[in-house]
């Protein structure tokens, strides 16, 4: 029989290997068989280490002290449970040398999954690098967003800037568009009264002539009459003489009634004579009452003209129409200084604009680029997520250490997996920004479209208004210097009358000194058009195609932002294919066909230009 001290021994080593039934020996005869028979049957085959723990355990049993078997009767029960021994053995010793090929197999798979698990630490370690690189960059991201988010600002307060400057610009423009329309007015009307002021010029040159001649033959009517009267004069003094001595030989022959009768025929001859010398007296002075009649009419109207002249317009009036022509024109080249900063200023602003939106196509290359790594983050993580359940399924029951770095992986994915979600929230929040700001910059370039559009139309209205004020203030110069040439004229009319022959050299000299004074202002007038052709000289460069180089029509907006003409494309590229490529000749820069644009802007702008260049040229001609 077996002590209790021995049975609780045996029962706690079953406890140890994990059976699960513990038989009782004191029911089993045979102790030490059944024994055996029990670890046989019962002990689960787990490999190396339990079975050979229980035939340790059998052959200490059988070794102690205190156990002895008794002795069995019958031969053929202990041959029969040698052989079951020995197979049992075999059965052992068999097992043992699979577990441990076993035991070598699962050393093997520790070192690969331990090798493994440092390959899954570097790609951790990478990763890691990698997310801070990201966070790094995103930091950038924001901090560029940030500035480009002040430079929209700046951008905003810019246009209002921009807004109320146009505003005053369009008050003052009001005012300034309808003086330049009456100045326009008045030298259209100067310009006329200069064409009226040459053809009267002509025909008072024609008439001064005819009265010229009129009076030369007036003159040589008188010195005939003169001439005549002389005669007559002489004629009286000769016969006055003659009477005298007829006198004398009455005197000396009274006594002869012959020489009586010849006195008293010489007495009725002077008689007669004396009536036709007082009858060419009377008519001579007919003739120079009539004379003077005509000069007093002549003066009578040219004084009627004068005042009719001095009535409708003074010389102080003349005057002011010239001071306002010249603040004009002073007013017109700070219009256009003006509009020079205005076109200068947008052109900066839409440098800008382009620059802001090559940081945001950058911008968005390099989120699409970080989208690329976090999907291959995600998808190592869901390899190391595999591999971890793996090692956890393996060996949960094996390698406690392998069970920490398995945590530490799961701990380390996790932290991952919040790193990675954050960097998705704060890509979609940066998308959700940089469409934000796509969006307005987007709206700022219709703004920007729009205002330029509109300052090219006030520009275009100004001009045609100020063209208009300037024609008009021409008229009226014309107007006033056609008065004060009609009055200079009649004055110099009443004075050649006056003065005759001697006065009209004088009159002439003084008419060819006004000719030149109109040659010298028309000349003036010649270099102020050819300066404004000069102003002209690098809007036509502007406005002009650069294969051709000559004024656009119907022109193609180009990538870089200059622009070529239909002709010039449809020569130089197939219009049909949208992959055909522009080469730009001052920019170098390829376009496509698809990124062509019609630019109606430059084709209207292009249109006024060569209308008024048409307008300018046809001035110029005229006034040469």
């Amino acid at each position: 029989m077996l002590s209790k001290s021995k049975k609780k021994e045996i029962r706690d080593r079953y406890k140890e290997e994990n059976y699960d039934a513990v038989p009782n020996i004191e029911q089993v005869p045979g102790h030490k068989i059944a024994l055996a028979n029990s670890l046989s049957a019962t002990a689960p085959i787990r490999g190396s280490a339990g079975h050979l723990r229980n035939l340790s355990a059998f052959n200490h049993s059988k070794k102690h002290d205190g156990l002895e078997l008794p002795a069995i009767r019958n031969s053929n029960k202990e041959s029969l449970v040698t052989q079951d021994l020995e197979r049992k053995l075999k059965n052992l010793s068999n097992l043992s040398k699979n577990d441990k090929e076993i035991i070598e197999m699962q050393r093997k798979k520790l070192h690969l999954q331990k090798f493994e698990n440092e390959k899954m630490l570097k790609k951790i370690d990478v990763l890691k690098l990698n997310y801070e690189t990201l966070s790094n960059s995103a930091k950038k991201d924001k901090e560029e967003y940030l500035k480009l988010k002040l430079e929209n600002d700046k951008n905003l307060s810019e246009i209002d800037k921009l807004k109320e400057e146009n505003v005053e610009l369009g008050q003052g423009k009001n005012s300034t568009e309808t003086q330049c329309i009456r100045y326009r007015e008045e030298i259209n009307r100067i310009t006329n009264l200069n064409k009226e002021m040459e053809e009267e010029l002509k025909k008072a040159n024609q008439e001064s002539d005819v009265k010229t001649e009129e009076i030369k033959k007036i003159h040589q009517a008188s010195y005939t009459q003169k001439e005549d009267i002389a005669k007559k004069d002489n004629q009286i003094t000769d016969l006055t003489k003659q009477l005298a001595k007829l006198k004398e030989e009455l005197e000396s022959t009274i006594a002869n009634s012959v020489e009586v009768k010849i006195v008293n025929e010489i007495r009725s001859e002077n008689e007669a004579l004396r009536s036709s010398v007082e009858q060419l007296t009377k008519q001579m002075k007919a003739d120079q009452g009539d004379y003077e009649q005509q000069l007093a009419q002549v003066r009578k109207e040219a004084e009627e003209e004068a005042k009719k002249a001095m009535s409708s317009v003074d010389a102080g009036q003349v005057a002011q129409l010239k001071q306002e022509h010249q603040e004009l024109q002073n007013k017109f080249e700070d219009m256009d200084i003006l509009c020079n900063e205005r076109s200068k200023e947008i052109q900066s602003l839409k440098k800008d604009l382009r620059d802001a939106k090559n940081t945001i196509s950058e911008k968005n290359k390099y989120i699409s680029e970080n989208e690329d790594l976090i999907l291959s983050l995600k998808k190592q993580l869901d390899e190391l997520k595999k591999k971890c359940d793996s090692l956890m399924d393996s060996n949960s029951s094996k390698n406690s250490a392998s069970e920490v770095q398995i945590k530490n992986l799961t701990e380390i994915n996790a932290k991952l997996e919040k790193r990675i979600a954050e960097m998705e929230k704060s890509k979609s929040s940066n998308n959700k920004k940089l469409k934000e700001s796509s969006q307005a910059y987007d709206e700022l370039q219709k703004k920007m479209k729009k205002k330029v559009e509109i300052l090219q139309n006030d520009v275009s209205k100004a001009k045609k208004e100020s063209k208009s004020k300037i024609d008009k203030l021409q008229k009226q110069v014309d107007e006033a210097k056609k008065l004060e040439s009609k009055l200079k004229d009649a004055k110099d009319q009443i004075t050649e009358l006056e003065m005759a022959n001697e006065q009209l050299t004088g009159d002439k000299e003084k008419l060819e000194s006004k000719i030149k004074k109109l040659v010298t202002k028309n000349k003036e007038l010649l270099a102020l058009l050819q300066k404004v052709l000069k102003c002209y000289e690098p809007i036509v460069s502007n406005l002009s195609c650069l294969s051709c180089l000559e004024i656009l029509e119907r022109p193609l907006m180009l990538i870089c932002g200059h622009s070529i003409c239909m002709k010039c494309f449809n020569s130089h590229s197939d219009p049909n294919s949208k992959d055909s490529i522009v080469f730009c000749e001052e920019c170098k820069i390829e376009t496509k066909n698809k990124e062509l644009m019609e630019s109606k802007v430059i084709e209207t702008l292009a249109t006024k230009f060569k209308e008024s260049k048409k307008l300018i040229t046809e001035g110029v001609g005229m006034l040469k």
